[in-house]
């Protein structure tokens, strides 16, 4: 049974020729096949077709392409009386620049307009002044301007003329008195105003010196440097000025303690390490000799 065993074994069969295999996938393979599914393309796996070129304008949400979005934006509408234009940002900036240029040439012109009205106003006073010392002769212009206004008072009240003279050169004398006694009124407030803005001055000075006694009793106010006096001088209290100086003179001599100790711990450490270096030498030299 072995031996007939082992040449079933040994022996192909030959019913396998017999069996139609058409039916059947040519791998070992599953049978069953589903639907193949849509990948989602990558950019690797797009064509040159799919893909966005830079020529192509890139559009905004709503479709508009942004050069033109940013053109709209850069477009400013101006109303000037019945005028409506429309124009760039580089044409707003340059209207701009002409309309401050413009406040100050109209405020030129301005000027120039008033020193020509002012001229013009003197020119016809001083025509007018000599035509009135013309028709003066001997007389001044005063009197001649008295005698004109005694005439119209004469006709307006009936008196007689040497009653309207009188009053009339008594009104311009009052006039006058008036003019002098304002012109002193006014320099006696302005004298005043100095006087108590100097008062108010002196008060500050002595309440700055008193609180400077208070706050640094151990200095001699002789000792205060110029700068301090210079700052007072400018209107900065003493004691702000004094403390600030010493800020200062006390941050220099920190820097300069700071510099020195650098220095310092430079200077030994070369010494230190040129020390190490000799030590090392001799140290090497006996160990290679042997001693």
């Amino acid at each position: 049974m072995d031996e007939n065993r082992e040449v079933m074994q040994a022996e192909p069969a030959d019913d396998w020729d017999d069996i139609d295999l058409s039916d059947l996938p040519d791998s070992g393979e599953d049978t069953t096949f589903a639907e193949p599914e849509e990948t989602e393309q990558t950019p690797e796996t797009q064509t040159e077709a799919d893909q966005p070129t830079d020529a192509e304008p890139e559009a905004d949400a709503d479709g508009a392409e942004k050069p033109e979005a940013e053109a709209q934006a850069d477009q400013f509408t101006l109303k000037h009386l019945d005028e409506t234009r429309t124009v760039s940002r580089d044409e707003v900036i340059a209207l701009a620049q002409k309309g401050m240029d413009y406040d100050r040439i109209r405020g030129r012109l301005d000027e120039q307009k008033d020193y020509a009205e002012l001229k013009q106003r003197v020119e016809t006073l001083e025509e007018h002044e000599a035509f009135l010392k013309e028709l003066a002769g001997d007389r001044s212009v005063d009197d001649l301007i008295d005698e004109g206004r005694a005439q119209a008072l004469m006709q307006q009240t009936g008196i007689d003329h040497d009653t309207a003279l009188g009053r009339v050169k008594l009104d311009r004398e009052r006039r006058a008195l008036d003019a002098e006694r304002q012109k002193q009124q006014t320099q006696q407030q302005e004298q005043q105003k100095q006087q108590e803005q100097a008062d108010a001055q002196e008060q500050w000075r002595k309440d700055c010196f008193l609180a400077f006694s208070k706050e640094f009793p151990d200095v001699d106010p002789k000792t205060i440097p110029q700068e301090v006096w210079d700052a007072f001088g400018r209107g900065e209290t003493l004691v702000s000025a004094y403390s600030l100086y010493q800020l200062r003179a006390l941050q220099k001599q920190k820097n300069e303690q700071k510099r020195a100790e650098e220095n310092a711990k430079r200077s030994t450490g070369s010494r230190q390490t040129a020390g190490a270096k000799e030590n090392m030498s001799a140290f090497d030299a006996a160990w290679y000799d042997g001693t």
